[in-house]
């Protein structure tokens, strides 16, 4: 095998290379080096991150191109796109040397980070790549053992740099990660004959923890297949041949960048599918159908017709003139989902996704429910199209869900509960999927929060829009101006991203998610992701998970059941990290309040999860000024709270 070769040759060059430049004259150059760039840093950016590689020729295809200038090449992917560069540092096969790492990394036209490609045997070619000024070092797992590959990772952090480290199965991965990688690449072409198969990385992606970036290598010629990986949930793509080997390398770049367009399912560092090979056909299916009917017009006007005649919409935006007057502060306005048909904003991705299953030709609906909500809203719309409908519920959830159970049964779906676990909402979660992988042909799995793996978080956010499409029209209308600030309560998030999308790119508009702190966050007992959560993996998304430091999935608690839930979805992750929503806990007691204030001083009864973002709204709105306005999402109604919220004071007063 080829690799294998070349590792031989590499042995034989060490020895040479020191009597030329002794370890210590090197380890002094290390250190005048220019100061490391950032290359996981790059890694984490928006989107999927191309390391954009130059190298003259390879063993398989000979020279790619005449007159290389890799100074030049370099500079034409810093200007179009690479957010990294890759720089074969081996002579004999590939036609590169350090010095020419160097000449790239020291150039005042390249801005990114520099990685220095070796096959790398020993301790000295990584202290000669950062003596060449390189940011990062390329390690191949199959070419050194485990002692070996874990000080090479050391040294390489030592002198500032990461170490990417190349895998091509199972075995490696593992290896790679118990030797403390924080970057590993899968490369798809197979070394023996030399051919590429995408399918390598769909395969082993999952197997890389959530917290160590993943860079899909080799085999990269399109911009469908950029978009392929970035789907897998990929950081970052090592693309070379298809670059240097093109007339124009940085126009290729771009073309392969550009078409792409923003990667399908990735919100920043967070999404993805992270699914079993059984799941993957299902998801692809259900995005190309959603891509084809999502701007039909026939599928459109249809659902226009249902959300309009039967779910009741648009629903209104109401002013709190009591609660603004009392508390002396902004005017507040509630967006009014509690009113739409069966009382809360589930309806709408309900409908939306059980027409899109008639038209993919399924018969039968299966989901999962938390307040029971969501749960009543699929039984519905499966009444109103004539489909089957299975729902599991967390036995807990359904023990203080007595009202939403009852109205399940009589919408007539197969209502399962689920006493796995912390038997709540994620627990039925993994039962609905389950269900789905065992009956896929026939049945289709309507998720009803912006959670899960891609497409689902696009899915739901899509027909969750119309609440935010129609509140920034009504308050147009009503105010002559957008709102100061919009406050949603966040379990999954589907509501929140329901009414924060139209305003995402409004900066004027203060845009504040809250979320369940339970009984406060320094009891442990909340269900506050977004603050208190680590990232990871969680039923197939990369977002922010409640877990411990073995990463197993910490048990939650909010009086609100459709915020008991120990993530989020990932667009509400990135949103955090960028800064452009904030995140707040609002504790069981302060919703409880809120949820008595509302309903005494408006006559509105709120759900409890709702109740959290009134919370909120109560405290912000005296800070705003007499001329901000505010509005506040009533997610749902809260008849099914009642005796639930009546039992909690009665004990507080006890």
């Amino acid at each position: 095998m080829i690799l294998d070769v070349i590792l031989e040759h590499k042995r034989g060059e060490i020895a040479a290379k020191e009597r030329r430049v002794p370890r210590a004259a090197l380890e002094q150059r290390a250190r005048a080096a220019r100061p490391p760039r950032n290359f996981a840093g790059a890694l984490r950016k928006d989107g999927v991150s191309a390391i954009a590689e130059i190298k003259l020729k390879s063993p398989s295809k000979g020279v790619f191109r005449e007159g290389f200038d890799p100074v030049a090449i370099a500079r034409a992917y810093a200007a179009n796109g690479a957010r990294a560069i890759s720089v074969l540092a081996d002579r004999e096969f590939f036609g590169g040397g350090p010095e020419i790492v160097e000449a790239v990394a020291n150039d005042a036209g390249v801005d990114v980070p520099v990685m220095y490609k070796e096959f790398v045997v020993h301790p000295y070619q990584v202290i000669e790549a950062r003596a060449a000024g390189a940011d990062a070092v390329l390690l191949i797992a199959r070419g050194v053992d485990a002692a070996l590959l874990t000080e090479l990772i050391a040294l390489a952090r030592s002198l500032g740099m990461e170490a990417l480290v190349e895998t091509f199965d199972a075995g490696e991965i593992e290896r790679a990660v118990q030797a403390g990688a924080r970057i590993i690449g899968v490369n798809n072409r197979d070394l023996s004959t030399f051919a590429v198969d995408l399918d390598r990385s769909r395969a082993l992606r999952r197997l890389i923890p959530a917290d160590v970036l993943a860079v899909s290598e080799s085999g990269l010629k399109s911009a469908a297949d950029v978009a392929a990986v970035a789907g897998m949930g990929f950081d970052g793509i090592l693309v070379g041949e298809a670059l240097v080997s093109a007339p124009d390398p940085g126009a290729a770049l771009r073309s392969l960048l550009g078409s792409a367009g923003p990667a399908p399912g990735v919100f920043g560092a967070f999404g993805g599918r992270f699914v079993a090979e059984t799941l993957m056909r299902n998801l692809e299916e259900l995005e190309q159908g959603f891509l084809r009917y999502k701007d039909d017009a026939e599928f459109n006007r249809t659902l226009g017709d249902i959300l309009t005649s039967f779910v009741g919409r648009p629903t209104p935006l109401t002013p709190l003139l009591r609660l603004s007057e009392s508390l002396g502060g902004a005017r507040i306005y509630a967006k009014r989902e509690d009113l739409a048909h069966t009382g809360a904003h589930k309806i709408n991705n309900a409908v939306a996704q059980a027409l899109l299953a008639v038209r993919l030709g399924k018969r039968r609906i299966v989901a999962e429910t938390g307040a029971g909500q969501h749960g009543v809203a699929i039984a519905t719309a499966s009444c109103l199209l004539g489909l089957d409908c299975t729902v599991y519920m967390g036995a807990v959830d359904a023990e203080r869900q007595a009202m939403n159970v009852q109205r399940i049964r009589m919408l007539g779906a197969d209502l399962r509960f689920v006493h796995a676990g912390s038997r709540t909402l994620k627990d039925a979660s993994n039962e609905a999927l389950r269900d789905w992988i065992a009956n896929v042909d026939s049945t289709h799995y309507l998720l009803g929060s912006a959670v899960g793996p891609h497409p689902f978080p696009t899915i739901v956010r899509h027909f969750q829009t119309v609440i935010g499409a129609e509140c920034r029209a009504q308050v147009l209308e009503r105010e002559g101006r957008l709102p100061d600030a919009v406050v949603a309560c966040i379990g999954g998030g589907s509501n929140a991203i329901g009414i924060f999308a139209p305003f995402l790119d409004e900066p004027s508009v203060d845009l504040i998610g809250v979320q369940a702190a339970g009984g406060g966050l320094a009891s442990g007992l909340h269900a506050a992701s977004l603050l208190a959560g680590k990232v990871g993996v969680l039923q197939g998304s990369k977002t922010y998970v409640l877990q411990n430091d073995d990463g197993q999935i910490l048990e939650t608690h909010s009086i609100a059941p459709g915020l008991d839930y120990p993530g989020v979805g990932p667009e509400h992750a990135h949103l955090r990290d960028t800064g452009r929503v904030r995140y707040v806990g609002v504790d069981d007691a302060r919703a409880l309040e809120a949820f008595q204030t509302l309903c005494r001083m408006e006559g509105v009864l709120p759900a409890l999860e709702s109740s959290h973002a009134v919370a909120h709204a109560l405290e912000l709105a005296p800070s705003l000024g007499r001329d901000a306005i505010l509005v506040v999402n009533i997610s749902g109604r809260g008849d099914k709270d009642l005796a639930s919220a009546i039992e909690h004071m009665h004990r507080e007063k006890a």
